[in-house]
């Protein structure tokens, strides 16, 4: 009987500039302008790169800590 070995998925890491090209579009398909939400309520997307953190799932935590703020914001 073989013994299979779980290895972690092997990612890529692309330059930072490709990696936020794809978060922005990522949050287009949302309509959600990266530059307009960066604009208000700065998210730390270079942490999340250097974390290794994916676009996508860049995108959803950006995504979390803007509406976040926005709806903080709509109660004062």
């Amino acid at each position: 009987m073989a013994i299979a070995t779980q290895l972690p998925a092997l990612t890529v890491q692309t330059d930072y500039e490709t990696w936020v090209s794809d978060v922005r579009n990522v949050l287009a398909s949302t309509q959600m302008d990266l530059e307009v939400w960066q604009d208000n309520w700065l998210y730390d997307l270079r942490k999340d790169y250097e974390a290794s953190v994916s676009a996508p799932n860049a995108a959803a935590r950006a995504h979390e800590y803007w509406w976040q703020h926005l709806l903080a914001e709509s109660w004062t």
